[in-house]
C-alpha cells in the first residue's frame, strides 16, 4: 500500500527501530497500550503479543481493512 501524502503517512519499514522502539515501550502484560496511526502494523503486531489489550486508531479506512485482516487471528471483540 502506498502512503498518501494527504494524511502525511510514514510508514515504518525498518525492522532495527521496530525493535528498538519495542525495547523502549516495553509493553506488559497487564497493560492496555494505545497506539495512534498504526499504519500497516509494523509494531501493532508485536504490542499485540506482549501487551494485554492494544487499541489501534487509524484514520486511513484502507490500512483499517488491511490491519483487521492481518491481525484478525489474534483479535477480541469487546
Amino acid at each position: 500500500m502506498t502512503a498518501k501524502r494527504r494524511f502525511g503517512q510514514n510508514f515504518l519499514v525498518d525492522r532495527n527501530v521496530v525493535d528498538r522502539i519495542i525495547a523502549a515501550v516495553n509493553p506488559q502484560t497487564d497493560q492496555t497500550i494505545i497506539e495512534i496511526g498504526p499504519g500497516r502494523g509494523a509494531l501493532t503486531s508485536l504490542l499485540i503479543d506482549k501487551a494485554k489489550r492494544v487499541v489501534a486508531i487509524e484514520f486511513d479506512r484502507d490500512l483499517v481493512r488491511n490491519c483487521v485482516r492481518s491481525s484478525r487471528p489474534r483479535l477480541a471483540s469487546n
